[in-house]
């Protein structure tokens, strides 16, 4: 079924009306206030270092993480209270639902930039322990930030390129004249892009265990790092979700739904490494 047809039809084979708004607010909001308060505390204890250097690359980047976060916790407000959180052949009048859709396609490269500044952050900071011996893991490091970083953007600019007009990503009336890609095509290259974002958090997981053991710390603090950093194994696995539930995105006869399903499944975890 089409996205216009979708508009237009309900009857007994349509979906009950379910509004999946609370969860969806509140996923984003309560992660976004996590977020909030874990880099607050980042930047209070680095101001206790008795260092001329107190913030590095890594803080900074991780704030610009958040920043970003926060701008898409906003737009996902919007998304909720606009009904943006329910079946499509629901969401009425027909120029509401290309409102909502707007601020779907909108809201999405948030999510993308969020994930991939947030990985590259903990890169940085592993950077920080690493011995000037360790010149390999450096670059290789470079590698994985400079291969995220790419990814992370052409995801978020072939969410706009993909209709000419731009505008037919969200209004079914310009469809029949607009040259737009294959939905498969944005959909499999989000997927590879969540499978590159999997193994790039098990490396950032795995990578620290030798490096923290040769510090000159007490065994449960260097216990205590390798756990904190460690945790990105755990975004591994949100990841691995969220490019299983990428195939749904093909599917634009009931976008909203697919949309949310997608974020209720995988929302950005922010790692406050």
């Amino acid at each position: 079924m089409s996205f216009q047809a979708s508009l237009s039809r309900r009857d007994e084979l349509s979906p009950p009306d379910i509004d999946r708004r609370t969860s969806f607010i509140a996923a984003w909001t309560i992660q976004c206030a996590i977020g909030i308060i874990a880099v607050a505390l980042r930047f209070w204890a680095r101001s206790m270092l008795k260092t001329r250097r107190k913030y590095g690359w890594d803080d900074w980047i991780m704030l610009l993480t958040l920043l970003i976060y926060i701008s898409g916790t906003v737009l996902a407000i919007f998304i909720g209270i606009n009904g943006g959180t329910r079946h499509l052949a629901y969401i009425q009048p027909a120029s509401h639902a290309v409102y909502v859709f707007k601020l779907h396609q909108i809201t999405q490269p948030f999510g993308i930039m969020a994930s991939g500044t947030g990985k590259i952050s903990v890169a940085f900071l592993i950077m920080r322990f690493l011995p000037k011996t360790g010149k390999w893991r450096q670059r290789f490091l470079w590698v994985l930030v400079l291969i995220t970083f790419v990814q992370s953007v052409t995801t978020s600019i072939f969410n706009f390129t993909q209709c000419d007009p731009v505008a037919a990503l969200w209004d079914p009336a310009l469809r029949p004249t607009a040259k737009c890609w294959d939905p498969a095509v944005n959909a499999n290259y989000g997927i590879f892009g969540a499978a590159w974002g999997c193994a790039f958090d098990i490396i950032l997981a795995t990578m620290p265990v030798s490096i923290i053991w040769k510090l000159q710390l007490s065994l449960r603090k260097r216990l205590g790092i390798i756990a904190l950093l460690g945790s990105g194994v755990f975004g591994a696995i949100v990841t691995a979700i969220k490019a299983k539930e990428l195939e749904l995105i093909k599917n634009r006869s009931d976008f909203t739904w697919v949309r949310v399903t997608s974020f209720d499944s995988s929302v950005l975890i922010l790692q406050p490494h």
